[in-house]
């Protein structure tokens, strides 16, 4: 099938199609279908799709699945998406996966490219359904999305989880500025011995100027 043919179907065809039909879609082919071609994928037709077809859905594509759609993909799909696909995903999207249980389903590396604002947009609960794989794939920019409140929600074995997570990046940050303050004295005392260097080489010119003149 060509992919200006993909364009010719109507909105009420969709959910007819079969199984083969669905999976004989190429990732060029998929890219191209129209919203109202997404609209009208039921739940049966979301699982038949196959990785390279997941991986080839748009930013536009993936935002207009509805809550059921997503909640449609299997466990066995999600770890399909790319971690430039994630970022995507609306607020709700990913309270829909988290109610259907298949936020258990994402990657360290997906729950990684999770943005700030989708974090912030979780519930006290649904924060609490987070694995403790999850919350230890947290990233140090990740963790200031998590209020108080919602720390407050982890149960006593994540908040610990949580609380070395913190340390740790603390450490990280603590070594890194300790580096950059000992490579600054390096260089600090390098540019005075520089400078030392400078005003010796100068006086030495002088003093051999000083006695060729009074030779």
């Amino acid at each position: 099938m060509r992919e200006d043919q993909t364009q010719e179907f109507t909105e009420a065809q969709i959910p007819h199609f079969t199984k083969e039909q669905i999976q004989s879609f190429a990732p060029e082919q998929i890219q191209e279908f129209p919203i109202k071609y997404i609209n009208g994928i039921i739940s049966k037709q979301i699982q038949w799709f196959i990785i390279e077809q997941i991986q080839s859905f748009t930013k536009k594509q993936i935002q207009v699945f509805t809550e059921k759609q997503i909640q449609s993909f299997t466990k066995e799909q999600i770890p399909a998406f790319t971690i430039e696909q994630i970022p995507y995903f609306t607020t709700k999207q990913i309270s829909a996966l988290i109610i259907s249980k298949k936020i258990y389903a994402l990657t360290i590396e997906q729950i990684q490219a999770l943005t700030s604002e989708q974090i912030e947009g979780l519930t006290r609960e649904q924060i609490s359904w987070l694995t403790n794989q999850q919350i230890e794939a947290l990233t140090k920019e990740q963790i200031p999305a998590l209020s108080p409140r919602k720390m407050e929600a982890l149960s006593p074995e994540k908040r610990k989880i949580l609380k070395l997570l913190i340390n740790k990046y603390q450490n990280q940050e603590q070594k890194t500025k300790s580096k950059k303050d000992l490579t600054k004295k390096i260089y600090q005392q390098e540019a005075q011995k520089n400078k030392v260097l400078v005003v010796e080489i100068k006086n030495i010119k002088n003093l051999y100027y000083y006695k060729m003149w009074n030779h």
